[in-house]
């Protein structure tokens, strides 16, 4: 089965690659579909990456991302209002994110952005069920997904082969310049691993404060 999926997925890739304009705008779509039904936004990007080459793949991606978060918020909020479901349930884990949000709504959705602490189509669902506005949540989307988007990119757009995507071979060199492969390669997952590292432990300390502020109120 999966044999028959990564052969149809080669097929579908190569399509792209000779449609031009229209593959691009299809991909685009295809992007949207798939993401909203979980399939991992990272290996979008990269295949973008791949077929449109760093630049058109990240700006890309970086609009149909954040058009995509845009639907799925929508999804989350009206499910809030007019079906009175909650993305946003009484687990603790999910509890402090809703807290924290209403404490600082842009800059937690920022942080989780940039952590991924939450996979990109839930938290787009969970992130609608919140008190932050439709407005700030796709900003700091954008902003926080960003970073992300272009190493991804990147790192699909030096694949010379469409099965690596699949992950059939190893990461091998585009062509005659080794050392600026290697080095634009390590120093993207370096700042990409850093950015994480800080946005995480940033969430974590405000976790803990809105822990010790529930706590507080709950004894008094």
């Amino acid at each position: 089965m999966i044999a028959i999926l990564n052969e149809y997925f080669v097929t579908l890739i190569n399509w792209v690659q000779s449609a031009g304009w229209i593959g691009l705008l299809s991909y685009g779509l295809l992007f949207i579909i798939a993401t909203s039904l979980f399939v991992p936004a990272s290996l979008m990007a990269a295949t973008a990456g791949f077929l449109f080459g760093p630049v058109i793949g990240s700006l890309l991606i970086s609009c149909v991302g954040v058009l995509t978060a845009a639907i799925g918020f929508a999804i989350g909020s009206h499910a809030k209002h007019s079906w009175g479901l909650s993305p946003m349930k009484s687990r603790a884990g999910i509890r402090i994110i809703k807290e924290a949000m209403e404490k600082q709504a842009f800059r937690s959705v920022l942080l989780l952005r940039l952590s991924s602490v939450i996979p990109f189509a839930p938290m787009n669902y969970v992130l609608g069920g919140s008190k932050i506005t439709f407005g700030r949540f796709v900003f700091a989307s954008w902003l926080g997904m960003f970073p992300g988007t272009v190493v991804y990119v990147y790192m699909g757009s030096i694949l010379p082969s469409v099965n690596q995507l699949l992950g059939d071979d190893n990461i091998a060199l585009k062509s005659a310049h080794p050392t600026l492969f290697w080095t634009g390669f390590i120093v993207s997952v370096l700042v990409l691993a850093l950015l994480a590292r800080t946005a995480t432990q940033a969430l974590k300390r405000d976790a803990i404060d809105v822990e010790k502020l529930t706590n507080n109120v709950s004894s008094k």
